[in-house]
């Protein structure tokens, strides 16, 4: 029996005192670059992450691929942004996949929107034709406070897949929240002198953005998401920015440029370039750069 003891002690010792023990590096795979950031920052060697969407795509318009297929055959985690962004092409991706790792309600199936509280939430089941936010607005991740809460579960979550590697998980996670709430305070800061300044954006998508740094939406060029503008509607909102003075249009790299930029023309409104994820914009590389690039466009612009 003392024996057995002095054994498992032995033991333990080594197991405290030895390296991270792990077969292979978890295979990640995210709809979205943001989300994939957040993992590359928590999972750090541990993990290879994949987003299916680039940065500089519009995630409403994607629809998945055969190469996306054999992507996510070898996934170990699949993790979407949820409010029903992929609901028209996940799925059946996943589905068709074969993997019997990630399908819903399996432990590598994540969606990250379960620790959001969705805004611009509709108040009645009928919707117009063409309308993409029928569940709620899922572009959460434009607000960094929300950021936090999707790493914290995103950690969970890696931990629950590779729990030999907690600690390093938990280090990471420490270090992004850490990392991530002093740029919180240095861009509310900086972003204090705008605060109630109007704009208007081409697609719907920059309410949390909004909401976090306390800047007033005027509305959308699109009349609902994923609904061109008629001329009608363009007229409307022209007349609208003109009678409140807007100044601010933001827009995506997918957007209609030739209409902003004839709403600019007929407002005197400046058009700013946003990001809305890692890879929209130059130097947005990680999930900090990406709202730092955002504020510091608006902060340039508005100098």
């Amino acid at each position: 029996m003392r024996t057995q003891k002095l054994l498992l002690g032995f033991l333990a010792s080594v197991m405290l005192a030895a390296p991270r023990v792990f077969a292979k590096p978890l295979q990640v795979v995210t709809t979205t670059s943001d989300l994939a950031a957040i993992v590359a920052d928590i999972g750090g060697s541990d993990v290879r992450v994949e987003p299916l969407i680039p940065g500089n795509q519009n995630a409403h318009f994607f629809d998945g691929a055969s190469t996306h297929i054999k992507t996510l055959a070898s996934a170990d985690l699949f993790i979407q942004t949820g409010v029903g962004l992929e609901s028209g092409w996940a799925p059946s991706l996943i589905q068709r996949s074969r993997n019997k790792s990630i399908q819903p309600g399996t432990k590598g199936f994540l969606d990250a929107s379960g620790v959001i509280t969705p805004v611009d939430t509709p108040t009645d089941s009928t919707q117009p034709s063409g309308d993409i936010h029928p569940n709620g607005n899922p572009h959460y991740l434009t607000d960094p406070g929300n950021g936090k809460l999707v790493a914290d579960l995103i950690a969970k979550k890696l931990t629950e897949l590779a729990p030999l590697n907690a600690g390093f998980f938990e280090k990471n996670r420490k270090s992004f929240q850490s990392r991530l709430d002093m740029r919180i305070q240095e861009w509310t800061h900086k972003m204090a002198p705008l605060k109630g300044t109007a704009f208007v954006s081409y697609h719907k998508n920059w309410t949390y953005f909004a909401k976090r740094f306390e800047l007033g939406s005027m509305g959308e060029i699109e009349p609902k998401p994923g609904i061109p503008p008629s001329a009608a509607d363009v007229q409307a909102l022209t007349s609208r920015m003109k009678s409140n003075g807007v100044k601010i249009l933001l827009i995506d790299p997918w957007s209609d440029k030739t209409t902003a930029e004839s709403i600019a023309k007929a407002t005197r409104a400046k058009i700013i370039p946003m990001a809305v994820g890692p890879g929209a914009a130059p130097k947005t590389t990680d999930y900090l750069s990406t709202i730092d690039y955002n504020v510091n466009a608006l902060l340039k612009t508005l100098k």
